[in-house]
């Protein structure tokens, strides 16, 4: 299912504005639903920081209550039953992220689903990884859970698009499919820039 879906002639949509620090503002046009605090829900409004959850397959808006239920039950880790949260907001580019987890420079070689591990600070509690467009760019930065212990494994997903720094955070069963993701997101961002 298309991510701009909902993007519809017909939605009531909310327009903001979302202060990037350097690049300046952005605009972005989300239709109501995905706006859960009514204090969120006025076009014309300024912010610092936007949070989404969606539902990863059909893009449909999670409310906090539903992110909790689904977090509890825990029963379904794959793009049909996850959500993740989308935060968008003026964030450090990627490359000093990059440098602040690595320690010594790329693995060689990419891994089976086409990401190079860093080598970071605090490989106990947290492993990094960067994703790399064809030229040799910096396409986004995952940070996952290390530990197999931790009760809820995430991984956080720094990319930008469409003007704008944000960050998914999801379960990290769902790493495999990270492209899937960030492709998805880069659609739904997309869509809200140009409405």
């Amino acid at each position: 299912m298309d991510p701009c879906h909902q993007f519809t002639a017909d939605a009531d949509t909310v327009v903001l504005y979302l202060d990037m620090g350097a690049e300046g503002e952005v605009q972005l046009a989300l239709p109501r639903s995905y706006l859960e605090d009514r204090a969120d829900q006025q076009s014309g409004l300024r912010h610092g920081s936007l949070l989404l959850r969606m539902m990863l397959e059909s893009f449909l808006p999670v409310s906090r209550a539903q992110a909790l239920r689904l977090s509890a039950t825990r029963q379904d880790r794959t793009l049909q039953g996850a959500f993740v949260t989308m935060l968008i907001s003026d964030l450090p580019n990627l490359e000093a992220r990059m440098d602040e987890l690595t320690r010594t420079p790329l693995d060689p070689a990419p891994n089976e689903v086409g990401l190079f591990r860093l080598s970071t600070t605090d490989p106990a509690r947290r492993i990094g990884f960067a994703a790399l467009r064809p030229d040799g760019t910096l396409r986004a930065v995952i940070e996952c859970t290390a530990s197999e212990t931790a009760q809820r494994q995430t991984c956080t997903h720094q990319l930008r698009s469409s003007g704008v720094d944000v960050v998914l955070d999801y379960n990290a069963d769902l790493l495999p499919g990270w492209k899937d993701i960030q492709s998805r997101a880069e659609r739904f961002l997309e869509c809200a820039a140009d409405g």
